[in-house]
């Protein structure tokens, strides 16, 4: 009867703690850049909104001026920017070291910063946030990619507002440079500042 009593105490314990587990939100080491990008693709054609996009190459440079993007303009758009997801896999859990709430010395803004612990084509991912990381105001991150043809760099860069309680893209970047093996460089910059209707 002893051992019955206290294997349904056992029983019931655990039970409790599995449900309680279950309510828990899970917790994850890294912010996703995934989602914040797709529901940016969303928003941005749900406002109808336009986009100026500057190039700027070895001296040279252009501008467009491109209206009402729909989903799929959108997505091509801001497609590289998922790089600079890490998608909380237990691997990059091992490869990156995570500091969070570093002041940032130019603004009031708090940052989570990811940096590789080892060579990785992303090196560091830089979130700056106001008051929590659901509020992001500009994600920042530089990937290498070297080769026996060519090395190159890119620094890519999200910036945000909150518009009606959620974080709306309002301009990104995306400057770097690339050197070929025979000695040829070539260094690049575009930036793309967004309206909304």
């Amino acid at each position: 009867m002893f051992l019955l009593k206290n294997s349904l105490i056992v029983l019931l314990v655990g039970l409790s703690l599995a449900c309680q587990r279950k309510d828990e939100p899970a917790l994850k080491a890294f912010f996703n850049v995934d989602s914040l990008i797709n529901a940016q693709v969303v928003s941005l054609a749900k406002q109808n909104s336009d986009l100026l996009k500057n190039a700027y190459m070895d001296g040279k440079s252009d501008s467009t001026f491109i209206v009402d993007l729909d989903t799929t303009g959108w997505k091509k758009e801001l497609e590289i920017f998922h790089q600079l997801d890490l998608n909380n896999k237990p691997i990059n859990k091992e490869n990156y070291t995570i500091e969070k709430g570093l002041s940032d010395p130019e603004s009031d803004l708090s940052i989570c910063e990811y940096t590789a612990k080892n060579e990785q084509p992303l090196s560091v991912v830089k979130i700056y946030y106001q008051d929590n990381m659901m509020n992001p105001k500009r994600i920042e991150g530089e990937i290498f990619e070297h080769n026996g043809l060519y090395s190159s760099i890119q620094h890519l860069r999200l910036i945000l507002d909150k518009t009606e309680g959620q974080p709306l893209l309002t301009q990104y970047e995306i400057a770097g440079g690339q050197r070929m093996i025979l000695g040829d460089s070539v260094q690049f910059k575009i930036r793309g500042v967004i309206t909304s209707k």
